[in-house]
């Protein structure tokens, strides 16, 4: 394994792991926006939940 990775540096230099990097980006964003839609369904459902309990007897 090291030596593939060796070889692809040598050949390729800086750009042997450009593809990796890149995938590692993208499923960062991806995560990032995941993340985001959570934390506004989360914040949904707390207002709901108050909005209940304060319309009980």
């Amino acid at each position: 394994m090291l030596r593939r990775w060796r070889t692809q540096v040598r050949k390729g230099g800086g750009q042997a792991f450009a593809e990796s990097g890149r995938q590692e980006r993208s499923e960062l964003q991806r995560l990032q926006r995941e993340n985001k839609r959570l934390q506004r369904d989360l914040e949904m459902l707390k207002k709901t939940i108050a909005y209940i309990e304060s319309q009980r007897p």
